[in-house]
């Protein structure tokens, strides 16, 4: 009985201590300590990150009276990066928040040994299945390989060929027309004489030109060199001249031949008035010429007939022209004053109105020239005078110089001894 009691009492203990622990655990449950609430899922968030105090545990870790419990340590203060199997690299704040960057140490396609990288040679590419020899480095067609093994044959200077076969040798060889720059006055065509030839740039020879049958010439047309004309030629000129024939010092213009000498000849025909030996049509006035004859240079007419029927000489010394087979002395109307020109040589310069003077000019004639002056106004005198440099002399049996005064019915005759030389005479003079 007293041993049951015991037990009793104990139960009755153990009872009232496990509804006082429930209802401490519901009051916990209700009142969290600080710091630590729970969450709508049934857990636990911790308190401030910051909050360090006695007994508390916050996301920073477990602190005992605001010492940390459970910190690590070591002895790791910095890094670096070790140049190795081709690669190098830099470590921007080694001690603290490292951020590394690698770098190659060489140039060219990467190639993996396996533990390392390196530049790849030619050795590390494949080999292609092609019609090739080598590698995808050094990769040829096989044909070009065997066609380099032997020297191979090529076209012809100044030709280009059409193919090129295995051996790398020329197919079709043929010559191109040359666009590039030619010699003046060539044409593109075969041989001028022999055996036919590939065309090529040369000059014209007599053979060129088809000349055994008449031929037309239209326009401008220039020939040089030699040229053989056979048959029937025609010129007609679309403009200006029809048909110039220029020599030179060292060449004729026109050089006709029998074969042993030199001559020129034109025959008409045998029956009297059907032909011209060398008929020239001219213009109607002396300014037309009909024909002339002139230096080589084209500044002197030494002979020349014209279109008036006039025919005029001129010396070499450029004396002239003069009239050939005209026995008059033109008179030559002039007012004052007046200078003496070339043109007067052979005429008769007549004045006539108001007093006035004419001048023998310098360097304008030539010995042997004669210019006549006739005064005929009835009333008036007029003066003959030198010009700067002139020496005119009175033909009065000495050597009286200066200008003389030729009455109002007067004529001198002015005879030329040099270009600055006169002698006057006449009737009328003082």
């Amino acid at each position: 009985m007293g041993g049951a009691v015991k037990n009793m009492r104990w139960a009755l203990i153990g009872l009232l201590l496990a509804v006082s622990l429930a209802q401490s655990q519901a009051v916990y449950n209700y009142f969290p300590p600080p710091g630590i609430t729970y969450t709508t899922a049934g857990g636990m968030a911790l308190g401030s990150t910051t909050a360090q105090g006695a007994g508390t545990f916050n996301a920073q870790g477990l602190y005992i009276n605001g010492v940390p419990v459970g910190t690590g340590s070591g002895s790791v203060t910095s890094v670096s990066v070790v140049t190795a199997n081709g690669l190098s690299g830099t470590v921007a704040s080694p001690a603290t928040t490292p951020a590394i960057t690698l770098s190659p140490t060489f140039t060219g396609i990467v190639y993996s040994t396996g533990s390392a990288f390196q530049a790849a040679v030619a050795t590390n590419f494949p080999v292609l299945n092609q019609n090739t020899t080598g590698n995808a480095a050094t990769a040829t067609l096989a044909a070009t390989a065997t066609a380099a093994a032997s020297a191979p044959t090529p076209c012809g200077s100044g030709q280009a060929a059409q193919g090129i076969n295995a051996s790398f040798n020329a197919i079709g060889c043929i010559t191109p027309f040359s666009v590039v720059n030619e010699s003046a006055n060539t044409v593109f065509s075969g041989p001028a004489s022999g055996t036919a030839a590939l065309p090529a740039f040369r000059p014209l020879v007599p053979a060129d030109l088809p000349l055994s049958t008449p031929m037309t010439f239209s326009g401008a047309n220039t020939f040089t060199a030699d040229n053989t004309f056979t048959g029937a030629t025609t010129m007609t000129p679309s403009a200006g001249v029809g048909l110039a024939v220029n020599g030179n010092a060292s060449n004729d213009a026109i050089d006709i031949t029998n074969g042993a000498g030199h001559y020129s000849q034109i025959t008409g025909s045998s029956t009297a008035g059907s032909s011209f030996g060398l008929h020239v049509v001219a213009g109607t006035n002396s300014s037309d010429v009909a024909f002339r004859v002139t230096n080589r240079a084209g500044t002197s007419n030494y002979f020349s007939v014209g279109g008036d029927g006039s025919v005029s000489i001129t010396d070499s010394a450029g004396g002239g022209p003069y009239q050939v087979g005209y026995l008059g002395t033109p008179l030559n109307s002039q007012s004052l004053p007046y200078t003496l020109l070339p043109s007067d040589r052979g005429k008769t310069v007549e004045l006539s109105g108001s007093s006035g003077t004419v001048t023998i000019p310098s360097g304008v004639f030539s010995a042997g020239d004669v210019v006549t002056i006739l005064a005929f106004s009835g009333t008036t005198a007029y003066t003959i005078a030198p010009a700067g440099g002139v020496t005119l002399y009175w033909a009065i049996g000495n050597l009286t110089t200066g200008s003389r005064t030729l009455t109002s019915v007067g004529l001198a005759t002015i005879l030329c001894v040099n270009s600055t030389t006169f002698v006057i005479s006449g009737s009328g003079i003082t």
